[in-house]
């Protein structure tokens, strides 16, 4: 993706430089002194040619500054202030926490929700009565002190599970054997030189039974034999186990390995999602089938003007940083697709 503005390599001709001065100077200094009294008189010509060559000086410094901070990466530097917000959310919560306890209202969960639509701190309080005894406004001053004022405060009361508990000696005893299962299947597709994309899946359920995924290339013929082996290993721990067996294609899987290992996905969410720049309403990722593919979802109507300048920007700003984000050195010769979709899910070219 060029950039929109490049310094032209011709336009040395057009700068103001020493040796232009020199000349100027150098023809008023050759004037008759008459001439160069009090009323000193300039050539009109190189007058204007001066003027000319100063503005273009002067546009040019103001195109360059705009061109360098245009060029400020807003991912990046994105996740320099995320550092700063969780300093910050840790100091709220410790100071919510001790304001909660003194009086005696527990907060099993909280949430914090930001995207451009809405920001929302959810907090569960249990025994608050929910009567108006100012716990709300001291825990919008804890709120406005730490820099989330911007926030909407929802408070809601807790519920318990209705979930009937599971003992735990039988919490145990199922990942005990959740952890036997994953390494007998592991070991003999091992043996049999199957090439596994994922690590074994397994999943144990007192009502539901057991459930065994196992993810290979596309390349891989012997599924038969795969089932086999899977069936084999699962009914020593249920009689039917659920089986279920995919394949992707290998690039795709090692392109994902390598963005999970840079956390690049997540910063790019995050980055858009809680931005006040762009208007974005939505992201998704998939990396099957190859290549990685980002959506990002806009309130933009897809027909206006500036639609498509804020979408290219967007498209910008993650290639942007890709190839210039710290951390970013082994995907930067990725290929990858990003499509930026309107209202009503148009994409915008």
């Amino acid at each position: 993706m060029k950039n929109k503005w490049q310094y032209p390599e011709d336009m040395d001709h057009l700068t103001f430089n020493k040796e232009h001065q020199k000349k100027v100077l150098n023809h008023i200094s050759e004037m008759p002194k008459e001439k160069r009294g009090r009323r000193l008189r300039v050539n009109p010509v190189l007058a204007a040619i001066a003027t000319i060559f100063l503005m273009a000086n002067f546009w040019l410094f103001q195109e360059g500054i705009q061109q360098v901070l245009a060029k400020i990466p807003y991912i990046s530097q994105f996740l320099e202030e995320e550092e700063d917000r969780s300093e910050r959310m840790g100091t709220m919560l410790r100071e919510l926490q001790t304001l909660l306890d003194e009086n005696g209202v527990d907060m099993p969960n909280w949430n914090l929700e930001m995207n451009s639509d809405k920001k929302v701190f959810t907090v569960e309080l249990k025994g608050w009565s929910g009567q108006d005894d100012g716990l709300r406004e001291q825990i919008l001053d804890i709120m406005e002190k730490n820099g989330f004022s911007d926030y909407r405060l929802s408070i809601v009361p807790y519920e318990e599970s209705k979930n009937v508990p599971v003992k735990g000696e039988d919490v145990k005893q199922i990942m005990k054997d959740s952890d036997a299962l994953k390494e007998s299947v592991t070991k003999r597709l091992q043996e049999e030189k199957f090439e596994l994309m994922f690590p074994v899946g397994i999943q144990m359920n007192p009502t539901q039974g057991v459930y065994i995924n196992v993810i290979v290339p596309k390349t891989e013929t012997r599924l038969d034999l795969l089932e086999k082996i899977i069936m084999e290993e699962g009914q020593q721990y249920g009689e039917n186990p659920e089986i279920d067996i995919r394949q992707v294609e290998k690039k795709a899987r090692e392109q994902e390995v390598r963005w999970e290992q840079t956390g690049a996905v997540h910063h790019i969410a995050r980055a858009m999602m809680e931005s006040d720049t762009y208007p974005v309403t939505g992201f998704s990722y998939s990396f099957h089938p190859y290549p990685l593919h980002i959506t990002i979802k806009t309130s933009l109507h897809p027909d206006k003007p500036d639609a498509k300048l804020t979408a290219e920007e967007i498209r910008s700003e993650i290639k942007l940083y890709i190839d210039t984000g710290e951390g970013t050195e082994p995907i930067r010769g990725d290929e990858y697709e990003i499509r930026v979709l309107g209202k009503e899910k148009k994409e915008i070219e």
